[in-house]
């Protein structure tokens, strides 16, 4: 981890193997059986799950964008 913009490839690359984890088996499963069947604590946890870590892929690939314009555009900003 040598710069920023590896540690927020690296948060990225996190978020989406959380989301493949726990949502998509989840997500399969309540459309194969056209219902949910994961118990009440799942039924809160899911939704929190799906849109928090959509919202860190977004907010990581948003500070990417403003790490590299602040690079190219400002370099003397950029430590």
């Amino acid at each position: 981890m040598r710069n920023a913009t590896a540690v927020f490839i690296m948060n990225l690359s996190m978020s989406d193997l959380m989301f493949c984890c726990f949502n998509l088996p989840l997500a399969t499963s309540t459309f194969w059986h056209s219902s949910w069947m994961h118990g009440s604590l799942l039924c809160r946890l899911f939704p929190l799950l799906r849109y928090g870590l959509l919202a860190v892929s977004l907010f990581t690939v948003l500070a990417i964008t403003i790490n590299r314009y602040v690079m190219i555009g400002h370099p003397r900003l950029y430590p």
